[in-house]
């Protein structure tokens, strides 16, 4: 479990993902039912997501608008979407149904990522601007 944090931790950080697509497959692959390895994830995402959110507001960077109206909108989409989901799981008695759609959103992001920097690149390409300079993150 050790290994799987630190891979975890590592993958979050350096590559922006989120630590719950290392974490929630492990701790499946280890024996623990999916709907439980889906609640540990996002109660251990809870902490990290928190305190990123205090320190940009702490230093000023969070647009507090917008962040309560994604707020309000994450947590309506959240109960709804745990609801119809517990229905299914339930409906069926197969708890397997949560490993559908946890590779279904990482699918999709794993699609969607690559496209959309795509557009980035060939608008930053078609602006002139040097794409391959190494720049600093401060500016």
């Amino acid at each position: 479990m050790v290994f799987f944090s630190i891979i975890g931790g590592w993958t979050s950080g350096a590559l922006g993902v989120g630590g719950s697509s290392v974490y929630s497959p492990a701790m499946v692959w280890l024996g623990v039912p999916p709907v439980v390895s889906s609640s540990t994830a996002m109660y251990m995402i809870m902490y990290s997501t928190s305190t990123s959110s205090i320190v940009y507001l702490v230093y000023g960077s969070l647009n507090l608008k917008f962040a309560l109206w994604l707020a309000l909108w994450s947590s309506i989409g959240t109960i709804v979407g745990s609801s119809i989901l517990y229905g299914l799981i339930k409906k069926y008695r197969r708890q397997s149904l949560l490993l559908f759609v946890v590779v279904a959103i990482q699918g999709t992001a794993m699609l969607l990522v690559p496209i959309n920097s795509s557009f980035d690149l060939i608008a930053a390409l078609k602006d002139g601007k040097e794409i391959w300079k190494l720049t600093s993150f401060c500016e």
